[in-house]
């Protein structure tokens, strides 16, 4: 059974790619996968697999309506200052609808910023724009992807995976970090057949949204019940 959540107000609370740990090691290597032919797109999808997906409480009603398939989200009990949370181990679908910036940065095994490559096309940023961000192991080349997405304030997000290809995380099992590393789905990419067609669209120039400081002079952190993210200030040509 699929099930699809909007995620549109809350996809960085939600999305938890960089920062899934359990018993002070990273227990979630997520691997990031993109469409065929890739390039810029408004309606911009991906795939995303070996990632966490905090449970939060708004989200409950589509775990119901889906019921008995996702019955062990529904009735699972955690202590009140701990959120529910999945390990989606299988090849999840994002979507976002209204995309009007992506920023994309490949970085190299030898953690040097001189190795890495950059994708970046955007040109007008908007006062209430949104901004997300994901990352993930390529699926196309050696290199570790971050991404930063910007969407227009009315822009759709949607997550979509089955039922299947998750399992829920337990924080209290001292043993489930191995439990969690064999459900993962291997990461691996044609190591003498890289993607080319994804690869040539990047340069060396750094992208600027990448730039801590540029990106915090263009958006302000919100968080209360509408939306918890990234929010333009300004009006901007980024061209």
């Amino acid at each position: 059974m699929e099930i699809t959540l909007d995620i549109s107000n809350n996809f960085n609370s939600v999305i938890n790619f960089d920062s899934f740990l359990g018993q002070g090691e990273r227990i979630a290597r997520p691997t990031i996968f993109f469409d065929e032919p890739f390039g810029f797109d408004e309606n911009f999808g991906f795939e995303l697999s070996n990632f966490g997906l905090n449970v939060e409480d708004e989200m409950m009603g589509d775990f119901v309506k889906k019921s008995p398939h996702f019955n062990d989200i529904i009735d699972v009990d955690v202590p009140h200052y701990m959120q529910k949370g999945i390990l989606v181990f299988g090849k999840a679908r994002i979507t976002v609808k209204k995309l009007k910036g992506l920023y994309l940065r490949l970085s190299g095994h030898n953690g040097s910023d001189e190795s890495d490559l950059y994708f970046q096309c955007h040109e007008m940023l908007n006062k209430g724009d949104v901004l997300y961000e994901v990352g993930g192991q390529s699926a196309f080349s050696p290199h570790y992807t971050k991404g930063i997405l910007v969407a227009d304030r009315t822009a759709q997000a949607t997550l979509r995976f089955l039922s299947t290809e998750y399992i829920l995380i337990d924080s209290c099992d001292e043993d489930a970090n191995k439990y969690y590393s064999l459900r993962q789905t291997p990461h691996s990419y044609l190591a003498n057949n890289p993607r080319l067609d994804v690869i040539s669209h990047f340069t060396k120039n750094p992208a600027k949204m990448f730039d801590f400081e540029y990106r915090s002079n263009r958006f302000d952190y919100r968080y209360d019940n509408d939306f918890r993210g990234m929010v333009a200030k300004r009006d901007e040509y980024m061209g």
